[in-house]
Parts: C-alpha cells; sequence; structure tokens
C-alpha cells in the first residue's frame, strides 16, 4: 500500500495556516477574559490573574490537541492531509497527536527540521507519526485496517 507524502512546501504550509486557525480562534476567549477582567475587577494587568493563567493553559492544551479529531487540524482538513500512525498508517491517537504538538513550542525547530527532513518532523519522531495526503483510497484503506486490527485483537 502506498500513501503519498506532502512536499516541504504543503507541510509549512499547514504549520502555517494551523496556527493562524488556532490563534485566531484561541483569541476570543482571551479577549473576551480580558474585558470581563477589566470591567468586573478593575483590573488592568491580567497577566497577574489566576483566570488567565488557567485559561492559557487550557487554550494551550486545546492547541495541542487540535489534530485529535482522526488526525486531522482545520488546516488539514483544508488541505486534505491527515497525521497517521508511522507504521500502521492508521489516524493518529489522541495521545500520539497530544505528544506530537507538544514539540510546537520550539516551532523553530520544527521548521528547520522539517528542511532536512521532507517526511517528518521532530514532533513526528518523538510521538511515531507522519503526515500523509488523504485520498478516498487510504480512507478506504485506513478503514479495511481498522477493521481486519480489531478483529484480529477481538479474537
Amino acid at each position: 500500500m502506498y500513501f503519498d507524502k506532502p512536499r516541504l512546501a504543503v507541510r509549512l504550509g499547514s504549520m502555517l495556516l494551523d496556527h493562524f486557525i488556532m490563534c485566531l480562534a484561541l483569541l476570543v476567549p482571551i479577549l473576551a477574559l480580558t474585558l470581563v477582567n477589566a470591567s468586573i475587577e478593575g483590573q488592568r494587568d491580567l497577566q497577574q490573574s489566576a483566570g488567565y493563567q488557567f485559561l492559557f493553559l487550557g487554550l494551550m492544551f486545546v492547541y495541542f490537541l487540535k489534530d485529535s479529531f482522526k488526525g486531522r487540524s482545520p488546516a488539514k482538513r483544508i488541505l486534505k492531509l491527515q497525521v497517521v500512525d508511522n507504521k500502521t498508517n492508521l489516524p493518529a491517537s489522541v495521545g500520539k497527536c497530544f505528544v506530537r504538538n507538544i514539540l510546537i513550542i520550539l516551532w523553530p525547530v520544527e521548521v528547520q527540521v522539517s528542511f532536512f527532513n521532507l517526511q517528518r518532523r521532530l514532533g513526528d519522531y518523538l510521538a511515531g507519526t507522519k503526515v500523509i495526503y488523504l485520498y478516498p483510497s487510504n480512507i478506504l484503506l485506513n478503514e479495511l485496517e481498522l477493521t481486519s486490527t480489531t478483529h484480529t485483537t477481538i479474537n
């Protein structure tokens, strides 16, 4: 079975588009908390607020889980990509997606690694994942593999 691997421009475009979409989506709760905090408490220094710190941690958690729904983040859906397990080619699990995205903190390093390795970034190596194009044939193969894997584990 053959799965196409995206070119460097597509991978970097996906990373940038994901970051843009996620930042826009996460900006709304931050702005809402800023307005509520400033009006209720009269506190202008939002970074000292415990609510802000919990919100920030929660939003980072959401950011790290962006690929968790069948290995597809918003940008990966637009670009028809999917994060899959490197060995089985099945959609990456929630845990693998989380581990893969933790290294987003080192974004410049991730981009540099992508220049030298076109198939996988540092987070992919850590999580045991890779990114592939999501063709209808890949979806069918994933479902067949999932079905056969499920049957063998049940028996």
